[in-house]
């Protein structure tokens, strides 16, 4: 396994993590978090579906290590 592999292992969501996401409504300019995944997201300002994905980030599961 290369060390990219490893990497890619590593960063991948546990079946237990939820995944947030950031987007930016390109009707109201608003920019949400949702967990909607982005074929089924719409902007909770204004109802639109045209929304472009700015960021992704995961939540739960389990404990980070200590640092």
């Amino acid at each position: 396994m290369s060390l990219m592999d490893k990497v890619k292992e590593l960063l991948a969501p546990d079946e237990s993590e939820t995944v947030l996401y950031d987007y930016e409504c390109q009707d109201c300019e608003k920019t949400i978090t949702s967990s909607d995944p982005p074929e089924s997201a719409t902007c909770r300002n204004c109802g639109s579906s045209n929304l472009e994905e700015v960021g992704k980030m995961y939540a739960g599961g389990g404990g980070g290590g200590a640092g």
